[in-house]
This record gives C-alpha cells, sequence and structure tokens, in this order.
C-alpha cells in the first residue's frame, strides 16, 4: 500500500478591497486651477520684482527652470515644502508668498 502525500490545507487569499478615490467635480477641479494659476502669478511676480530669471530661481531652489516655468503657469501643483522654499527664496514668508490670492 502506497502512502498518498498529504494535502496542504487551502487557505483562501484574501483580496484587498481598494477604496476608491472620490473623483473631483468639475467645480473643485476648476478652483484648484485658478489658485495653481494665481499662485503662479504670485511667483512670476515677485521673482521679476527681486530680478531673477526662471533659472535663477530654480537654481536657488534647487529645481530644474522647466518646473519653475510649470508653477508659473499654474500647470502644477506644488507642495508645502515647495511653497515654503520659493518663499525663502524671495526672503518672504509662505504667508506672505500666500498673500491676496
Amino acid at each position: 500500500m502506497k502512502k498518498e502525500p498529504k494535502k496542504k490545507a487551502e487557505i483562501p487569499e484574501v483580496e484587498k478591497v481598494k477604496k476608491p478615490k472620490r473623483a473631483k467635480t468639475l467645480e473643485e477641479k476648476a478652483v484648484m486651477q485658478k489658485f495653481a494659476k494665481a499662485l503662479g502669478e504670485r511667483i512670476a511676480e515677485l521673482r521679476v520684482e527681486k530680478t531673477l530669471l526662471q533659472s535663477d530661481l530654480a537654481h536657488e531652489i534647487n529645481i530644474d527652470q522647466q518646473n519653475i516655468n510649470r508653477i508659473e503657469k499654474g500647470r502644477t501643483n506644488i507642495s508645502v515644502f515647495m511653497l515654503s522654499q520659493i518663499a525663502k527664496a524671495f526672503g518672504i514668508t509662505v504667508s506672505e508668498l500666500l498673500a491676496d490670492i
């Protein structure tokens, strides 16, 4: 008589349920775009006042000039850290950077 190998107990795999991200409404997207554009304009205005080129500001905060261009045109959202770096480069606070936006 041959012994049959013991079968391993099958453990069912637990599926991870991903919580769907809430889709932003068109109104929320519009508000975000408007803010990004206003912030970019403010940064460009301050940069020109300080007689800095985009490349100068980029070098100061250790990013590339293309990112500065995207920020100034409102085509990207920037982190709080990046806001603080930009404010520091201008010699102002983040509150002053965000004033009137």
